[in-house]
C-alpha cells in the first residue's frame, strides 16, 4: 500500500475511533458547577481541534492541519487545571462574558504556568499523563500555530509524510485522555462506566509507539 493510501487509512481508521469515543461518552452524568463545565467545553473544543485536523489533512492543507494540534494540546491542558486548580471567585470572572464583549473576563493561564500548577498539585494520574503528552509534542508545533519557519518550509516544500502519520496519532492521544478524564471525573460505579480503554485497545495502530497512553482512570 502506497504512503498516501496508509495515510488515509490510519485517517479513516483514526475519525471512526472518535465517533466510538464520543459515542461512549454520550450522556455521562457530569457533576454540576461551573468547574465541571469549563472542562466539558475544554475536551469538547480538544476533540474538535482532533476532528479538524485530520479533515484538514484530507483537503491537503498540511499548514493547517499541523496547526490545530498545539491548540488540542492546549484545550486538553486548561481542561486538567481548571479541575485542580481555580478557585471559584475565579470560574464566576470566566463565565462572566456576555455576547459582544471583545475582552474576556477571565483568561486562563500560559501552558507553562498552567503546567506548573498542575504540576504543584501533585495529583495522579493527571500530571503525569499531561507530561508525557507534551513530551512527546515538543516545541516544534508552535511554529506551525503561528506561522514560524517550520510553516513556511512545509507551505513550499509540502508535508513530510512520516511527520502526518505521527500528527495524526499523537492528536489521538489527546482526543482519549480528553474524553477520559471527563468519565473519571463522573466517577461512576465500574458497571456504568465507558470502557474507553477497551476502544482505544480496539485502535492500537492509531497511536505512537507500542499504542494508547495510559488515562486518567487507568
Amino acid at each position: 500500500m502506497a504512503e498516501a493510501d496508509e495515510l488515509i487509512e490510519l485517517i479513516d481508521r483514526s475519525s471512526r475511533f472518535d465517533n466510538d469515543l464520543r459515542n461512549a461518552t454520550s450522556g455521562v452524568p457530569v457533576p454540576e458547577g461551573l468547574r465541571y463545565q469549563a472542562a466539558v467545553g475544554w475536551a469538547t473544543a480538544s476533540l474538535e481541534h482532533g476532528r479538524g485536523l485530520r479533515a484538514l489533512m484530507l483537503l491537503d492543507n498540511p499548514c493547517a492541519s499541523f496547526a490545530l494540534l498545539r491548540p488540542q494540546m492546549e484545550a486538553f491542558i486548561r481542561q486538567v487545571w481548571v479541575c485542580l486548580v481555580p478557585d471559584d471567585e475565579w470560574l464566576a470572572e470566566f463565565f462572566n462574558l456576555k455576547d459582544g464583549d471583545i475582552r474576556e473576563t477571565k483568561e486562563p493561564p500560559g501552558l507553562t504556568k498552567a503546567m506548573r500548577e498542575i504540576s504543584e498539585k501533585g495529583l495522579e494520574p493527571f500530571s503525569e499523563v499531561v507530561k508525557a503528552l507534551v513530551d512527546m509534542l515538543g516545541d516544534s508545533h508552535h511554529s506551525f500555530t503561528h506561522n514560524g519557519a517550520r510553516a513556511v518550509q512545509m507551505a513550499l516544500r509540502g508535508a513530510y509524510r512520516p511527520a502526518q502519520f505521527e500528527l495524526v496519532k499523537l492528536s489521538n492521544a489527546f482526543s482519549l485522555n480528553a474524553a477520559a478524564q471527563i468519565v473519571d471525573l463522573c466517577n461512576l460505579p465500574a458497571e456504568k462506566t465507558p470502557d474507553l480503554h477497551g476502544i482505544a485497545a480496539r485502535y492500537k495502530d492509531c497511536f505512537l509507539g507500542d499504542g494508547p497512553p495510559p488515562v486518567p482512570g487507568g
